[in-house]
């Protein structure tokens, strides 16, 4: 993993245990990274950190690491989807990211799309698109 990364999983460790999410601003991203399998609770904390940091900060490029998660279900994929629109709406850029290629290839078989929703393979490959998108 990246610098980047590592840095944003430092910090703030006590409410990521208890949460199992983890949202930090980090050299201007901000990084929500769910820190165990996705259920009703943690997709709530996740939407309810992320769209509090986006309105306290000046951040508005979002990157959600999803490579922790072993299992992704449709339902948890448009959750996820929808709270990059959530967050859409309130002007962030958003790239979905870290997803495994056997996610992908069951959510595709399932029937979902990746349609509205960008995607990059990691938080290196994440941090170069919206760098390239500011210049």
């Amino acid at each position: 993993r990246s610098i980047l990364m590592t840095d944003a999983l430092i910090s703030n460790d006590a409410a990521v245990s208890q949460s199992g999410v983890n949202v930090a601003v980090v050299k201007g991203y901000v990084v929500a990274t769910p820190q165990t399998q996705l259920s009703g609770e943690v997709i709530a904390t996740l939407r309810d950190r992320l769209l509090s940091m986006l309105s306290q900060t000046s951040a508005r490029h979002v990157y959600i690491d999803c490579s922790g998660l072993e299992v992704i279900d449709a339902e948890e994929f448009r959750a996820l989807r929808n709270l990059a629109e959530m967050a859409k709406m309130l002007g962030a850029d958003v790239l979905l990211g870290g997803l495994r290629p056997g996610v992908v290839a069951s959510l595709v078989t399932m029937g979902e799309s990746g349609a509205g929703i960008r995607t990059a393979l990691n938080l290196d490959d994440a941090v170069s698109l919206f760098d390239e998108e500011r210049s």
